[in-house]
Order: structure tokens, then sequence, then C-alpha cells
């Protein structure tokens, strides 16, 4: 039997018996003694806080009673956009907000407004106080527009509150105005003149940063001016850990740029998350490409690389010191890279024993109309099963995406030493844009080996030539069924790329074959890759189809509904 929630609290605390039926259920001041306990306060902050006119609402509760106020205050604070709420907490007579001209190419959605402060007016340490209280709840700071307003408000900040802020903090005891910030982020870029100030964010922010995004450029791409800025905070932040930096000018980073932000990674040991799309072709192109003693980053686990070459990345991660390389990911435009090129690639990941977690996705378009855009690819341009073998060394992977335009040369055999090199795997996506014109080698017989020895796939997406098995492989997949009963193959989606219909128009015995290798499969999707329109692709899609209609047919109704 469970005690009403004001009885367990009062049996906890010794107040009362808990046998009294009669026991007050609020205490003296007309607050329900549920509301004492603070894990059901923040259940209930925490839902005010994500409803659409949630800071309105937190607001409210902080003003209501003594037991909401401070619960309350520290929800409504917790983030921030911009400095802007802060300084309005000074005194009204100290700060202005005017209206600034819009810029042409914005729409209505937006109100531009500019802070600033008095002019001749000075501040005291007593007039900060509030602003001091309330910056100590902040968590997390973001210059974005604010969305939760109407008309939404995108702020620009004058220079004088930055020049106000210096002089606060070097006044006094503060080491920065948001001494429990561990997030900041920049999500859109401030205008020229009137935005944050870049060199004042060691007036922000202090040592308990641990989270830092930035999504645009906000300063030139000089080595001064990295060192100015992202030095600043590398060297004051030093719980930093994730740094996830994408600017709109990467491109035009100089040697001389990239090797001041390599030396602040190799300062900073503690980072366990970088992201970023400054290609870290840090090595002169005219030097050896031999591997010097690894420096950087001995605790990274997760290495996302933005926009980078191949090459670049390669040699990027010949430097990474890492045991610990749990995650890689590599989204880039290197659609002309040599095959050589992401053999090295491979070959550098294949270092990190710790991966569990690959993806490769360059520019991938949809197959184009023109055949020969495809059939003139040089062929050191082509990325076979050879490239891709140097990743088998890294038995615990659970998760490869390889999303690269010019895959080919996947075969049964090929795919058999896959799922016995990745005994773990999860989900394999092999996306290829060309199989149009290159037929892919890969059958359905290729699914066998997965079945048989990737017993964890739960995800499938690959490019096949949709042949029926031989007798002995379709024996094996009901042998298979039968001996694994209700254990049987926990994949649960396969996504296939075809470029002819299925073979013999025999879609009941493919279905047969598919579900006995895999019987909690919950979808199958067939998509087209053979070009355009054309009858022959209206056969195949009526092939096809007639197939996905006989896998869903053999799909258990309590499978296909559940989550």
């Amino acid at each position: 039997m469970h005690l009403p929630v004001s009885q367990e609290l009062h049996h906890m605390q010794g107040e009362v018996n808990v046998n009294d039926d009669h026991s007050p259920s609020t205490c003296a001041h007309g607050v329900p003694k549920c509301l004492l306990i603070s894990e059901i306060m923040e259940k209930i902050l925490g839902h005010a806080h994500d409803f659409e006119e949630g800071l309105p609402t937190l607001a409210a509760m902080a003003a209501s009673c003594k037991t909401f106020c401070d619960p309350a205050m520290d929800v409504l604070w917790r983030e921030v956009a911009d400095v802007v709420p802060i300084m309005q907490c000074l005194p009204a007579d100290a700060w202005q907000v005017t209206a600034t001209p819009r810029a042409p190419l914005l729409n209505d959605r937006y109100l531009d407004k500019m802070l600033s402060l008095t002019a001749g007016r000075t501040l005291s340490a007593k007039e900060w106080e509030r602003a001091d209280i309330n910056a100590l709840r902040v968590k997390r700071i973001s210059f974005q527009v604010i969305y939760r307003l109407s008309p939404r408000i995108r702020w620009t900040v004058s220079p004088t509150v930055f020049e106000a802020i210096r002089r606060h903090i070097g006044s006094s005891d503060q080491s920065c105005l948001f001494p429990n910030a561990k997030k900041l982020e920049v999500s859109y870029a401030p205008q020229e003149n009137n935005g944050v100030v870049w060199t004042d964010v060691p007036y922000l922010v202090g040592g308990r940063l641990t989270e830092l995004s930035i999504y645009r450029s906000i300063f030139q791409p000089s080595a001064v001016a990295v060192n100015d800025t992202l030095g600043t905070i590398f060297s004051r932040c030093r719980s930093l850990t994730r740094v996830l930096l994408e600017f709109e000018d990467a491109q035009l980073w100089s040697l001389e740029s990239v090797m001041v932000f390599v030396g602040l990674l190799e300062r900073s040991p503690q980072i366990q998350f970088l992201r970023t799309n400054v290609d870290l072709n840090y090595q002169p192109e005219a030097g050896r490409m031999v591997p010097p003693e690894p420096l950087l980053l001995p605790c990274i686990e997760t290495l996302i690389f933005g926009q980078p070459s191949f090459s670049g990345a390669s040699k990027f991660l010949t430097m990474v010191a890492s045991r610990n390389l749990d995650t890689a990911m590599m989204f880039c435009s290197d659609t002309e890279a040599l095959e050589r090129e992401v053999r090295l690639y491979f070959q550098c990941l294949a270092r990190f024993s710790s991966l569990t977690y690959i993806v490769v996705t360059t520019s991938l378009s949809p197959p184009h109309d023109d055949l020969s855009v495809y059939r003139d690819i040089p062929p050191t341009l082509i990325v076979t099963s050879q490239t891709i073998s140097p990743l088998f060394c890294l038995r615990g992977l659970t998760h490869i995406e390889l999303q690269i335009t010019r895959i080919v040369d996947l075969t049964d055999d090929f795919i058999s030493r896959l799922a016995q090199a990745w005994p773990s795997l999860r989900r394999l996506d092999f996306t290829s844009a060309i199989p149009h014109v290159i037929q892919p080698l890969l059958t359905f017989k290729g699914l066998l080996a997965l079945s048989e020895y990737s017993t964890n796939l739960r995800n499938l997406t690959i490019n096949f030539h949709p042949t029926l098995p031989s007798k002995m492989a379709v024996q094996r997949a009901k042998e298979l069924r039968r001996r694994h009963g209700v254990e049987a193959h926990p994949l649960r989606e396969i996504s296939c790329y075809f470029t002819s219909p299925p073979s013999d128009d025999d879609p009941e015995a493919l279905a047969d074959f598919i579900t006995d290798l895999f019987p909690n499969l919950e979808g199958f999707a067939p998509v087209s890759q053979m070009g355009p329109p054309s009858e022959t692709l209206d056969v195949a899609e009526a092939g096809w189809e007639r197939l996905q209609q006989a896998v869903y047919m053999r799909i258990p109704k309590d499978t296909s509904d559940s989550d």
C-alpha cells in the first residue's frame, strides 16, 4: 500500500504519524507539501518551460510565492539569448532600445532592435547586483533570434555594453559575467560594428564552460584573429570538452590559420568531441606523407569533419593520439577524390581499434539523366571493395554508412567477408549513384552471410542485382530459420536499390527467401536507380512492387504494427 505523497514526506521528516488520516496536505503558507519535493517541482517547471508561452508562465510562477521563486527563476534564467536580458536587469535609465534599419533581404518575421547604454551613465556595484544574481543562474548562452516572442526579435548589441561589462568585471571579484555557463552557442552572425566583440568573450564565460558551438563566421579567418578569439576561449576554458566550429568561409582559412587552430587543439587535451568544417590539411603538400608522433586530442571520442578533403582528413588523423575514438564522421563535397585518397583515409581510420561508428557522405546527388556523366568517370575515381577492406580490422564496428557516389564492385563474397569481419554490426548503408551504368554484382545470396554472421544487424541499405539464389542457398535460409526459432535474426529494415526487374518474375520465391532469413522484418523499400523514365523502368518498378507486396504479406501483423 502506497501512502499519499504528503504523508510520505511527513513520514520521512518524522513530523506526523503515518497512520494519521487527518494530516494536513499543505504547509503553513498554503503550498501543497508535494511541491516541496525538488524532483516534482523540477518536472512542473520543465513542462512550463517547454510550452510556447513558457517564459511568461515561469515569470508568473516566480512572482506567486517564495516557494516557487528560486526554482522558477533558475529555470527562467537557465538559457539566455544574447546578453540583452541580463543587461535589462540594470536600472531602467541605464539602457535604451532603438530600432535598427532592416536589412533588404529580411522579411517582416523579424523585428530588429539594438540595445545600448545611456550615454554618460555610470553604474555602481549596487546597481549591478540584480544582474549578477540572475547571471549566476545562466547555464547556456545562445546568440540567436528569440523565437518565442511575437514578432520575433533580432537583437544587436552596442559596443558600449561590452565596455560596461569589462569595467564591471575589472572592478569586482568576478572572473566573468556568467561564471556558471556551460554552453556558448552562436547560430547567427552579429551585424558588423554592432555585434559581439569576440575579444571580450573571456568577460562573458569562465572555466566551467564545457561546450562551444559556432555555426557562422564571426571573425576574419586570419591566423591573428583565430588566436585572438578561439585562442582566448581555449586558454581560459580548461573544462571545454565539446567543440563545434562550422564557418561560412572555412575554405578561406590559410595554412597559418589552420596551424594556429591545430596548435590550440594540441594544448587542449581534454576535448572529447570535435566537429569542424575547416580543412585541417596543415602539412604543406610538398612535405613527406610520413605519420609523425601522434600529439593531438588524446581524449577525443567523437570526430566529425564538415567539408574537408580526404587527404586533409587523413593527415589530421595521423596526429590524433586518442585510444578512445568511438565515432568518425565525414561530410564532404570531395567527389573528385582519387580512389587512393579514399583508401588512405580508411587506412588512417583503421588505426583506431576503438571505432564503432563510421559515416562518410560525399555530395550524393540523384542519378543523372545523362548516363554519359557516369560512363566517363575515370577508373582512378571509382571506389571498390578493396578501398573499403582496410576497415575489416575494426572488429567492434556497429554502424557504417558509406554514401559515396562512386561505390561499385560489391559482390556476394565481399559481403560474406564483411559480415564475418563485423559481427557486431547494427547498421550497414552502402549507397551509390551509378549502378544503373555499372550493374551491381551483389545478389540476394549475399543476404545469407549477413543473416548467418551479422546477427545484430537492424538496418540494411545496399544495391542489389536481384537474382533468385540457388536451391542450396534457399535450403540454407530455411535451416537458419528453423535453427534460430524465437531468437530469429533481428533485422528490421531493408532499403534495396535496384537496376533491373526481380529475376524470373517470381516474387513469391524471393519473398520466401528474404523472410526466412529475416523473420522479424518490418520494412522492405525498393528504390529505383535506373535513370530516366522508360518502358524498362516501368517493368522493373512493377516487378519490385509485386515483390514488396509479397514480403509484406509474410510479415506478421503484430510485428508490422509494432514500434
